[in-house]
């Protein structure tokens, strides 16, 4: 059975209206990100993550009218589902990945952890216009645009990784290349090139 462990942390994290002991969202992901994922494992959870290009901006309050913003971007965004914690483990080549938050991956699914409500939306991920460049460098020197290059990272995964995808039921490199890789990778390209910033929701 899926490990949905990781879901039900982003649960808590993008939720507009979960609070827990007294606790506000930000004091909630705050915590979260100071905490290693707990053994346990969760039935699946209705939510996914979603990647959305908008304005030009080192901050996200510097965006004007984000709401708008997120609005007219969600034509181009990028939906990695229930897929992080797959991507995170491949990427990094961990079993267990969410100990760095500072990594490349990481910040390339997560961005720089925030909490902030617009309308209906809540906001736990943004990803400034400046970040974008290293997160492409890296997807083209891994060679991530190309079936090839997700070949060769996802077999070379070190034996424990591999044992971790197989445990929580993880699709094959194929699917996960076409179904989420590919679109990720085309959407920093975008962003790139339009020089984006980028928010993360979970929906």
């Amino acid at each position: 059975m899926k490990n949905y462990t990781l879901l039900f942390i982003l649960v808590i994290l993008f939720s507009t209206s979960i609070k827990s002991d007294g606790l506000n969202t930000i004091q909630i992901a705050s915590s979260i990100h100071k905490t290693k994922k707990p053994n346990i494992k969760l039935k699946p959870m209705g939510i996914s993550i979603n990647l959305y290009r908008i304005a030009t901006a080192e901050k996200m309050d510097d965006v004007k009218n984000i709401e708008n913003e997120i609005i007219k971007a969600r034509i181009t965004k990028v939906d990695l589902y229930k897929m992080t914690e797959d991507l995170a483990i491949i990427f990094l080549n961990k079993p267990d990945p969410w100990a760095d938050i500072n990594s490349i991956p990481y910040k390339m699914m997560f961005g720089n952890k925030v909490s902030k409500n617009m309308g209906d939306y809540q906001v736990g991920g943004f990803l400034p216009s400046s970040e974008v460049k290293n997160i492409v460098g890296w997807i083209k020197q891994n060679n991530l645009s190309k079936i090839e290059g997700f070949s060769k990272m996802y077999d070379n995964l070190s034996k424990d990784t591999v044992h971790e995808l197989e445990e929580i039921d993880s699709p094959d490199k194929n699917e996960m290349f076409t179904a989420y890789v590919k679109p990720l990778v085309d959407f920093y390209f975008a962003a790139l090139k339009d020089h984006n910033s980028i928010v993360i929701i979970g929906e």
